[in-house]
């Protein structure tokens, strides 16, 4: 028994992909690979810095490839979870009452004169 919905629709299909990866994060690893290539160049000159670009470029081209393989978009996954809150965010924190045993009292703890 085959579902409809569970089949991929043309959104999914139609993709444009620039060396098997999304044309937007191939865009930016290009333009960060660029950034350092030219930073290699003008520090180490002309042939360890070709050497120290290519290394550079397969740094970075080779995890997204690896990463975007199977799922074309993850990228969009990794900024959601980038820029949510977690649980250990302040975001979640509640305020707290609490109270300061003295001399057969219960004291706030802001009412102290520490």
């Amino acid at each position: 028994m085959k579902n409809p919905s569970l089949q991929n629709t043309s959104m999914f299909k139609n993709q444009k992909l620039i060396a098997n990866l999304p044309e937007k994060v191939f865009v930016i690893a290009l333009f960060i690979a660029a950034c350092g290539a030219a930073l290699f160049f003008k520090l180490c000159g002309f042939s360890i810095g070709l050497i120290l670009s290519l290394i550079f470029i397969y740094i970075v081209y080779k995890p997204l490839y690896i990463i975007h393989t199977n799922d074309l978009d993850a990228w969009r996954l990794y900024i959601k979870a980038t820029y949510s809150a977690t649980y250990f965010d302040a975001s979640y924190t509640t305020p707290k009452h609490i109270l300061v045993v003295r001399r057969d009292k219960l004291i706030h703890l802001k009412d102290l004169d520490l």
